[in-house]
């Protein structure tokens, strides 16, 4: 998966599903855990869940508010502007 911002595209990212990812919280019923990678390098493990438009991403670890609220396009269709920057991965970002 790749993201982009602005001019810049940021990725490629692995995002794969993981039920044990998800934070042990009042919340965890309603959230899908997941993972996302940049090669091996875990960038982020918890929680995601859509609220009213939003996507909402939970940290693993702490659950009591969302680590990051993102505007996005359904994942079946393609990324085309999230409203939050990501960290460079491979060979960093590119225009």
């Amino acid at each position: 998966m790749e993201f982009q911002y602005g001019d810049k595209i940021y990725g490629p990212y692995t995002v794969t599903e993981d039920p044990d990812a998800r934070p042990d919280s009042e919340l965890s019923r309603y959230l899908t855990g997941v993972e996302v990678r940049c090669g091996d390098t875990i960038l982020f493990r918890g929680g995601v869940m859509e609220n009213g438009g939003e996507t909402l991403l939970y940290h693993e670890v702490s659950s009591r508010s969302p680590v990051l609220s993102a505007s996005i396009i359904n994942a079946a269709s393609p990324m085309s502007s999230p409203q939050v920057s990501a960290p460079s991965c491979g060979a960093g970002a590119r225009a």
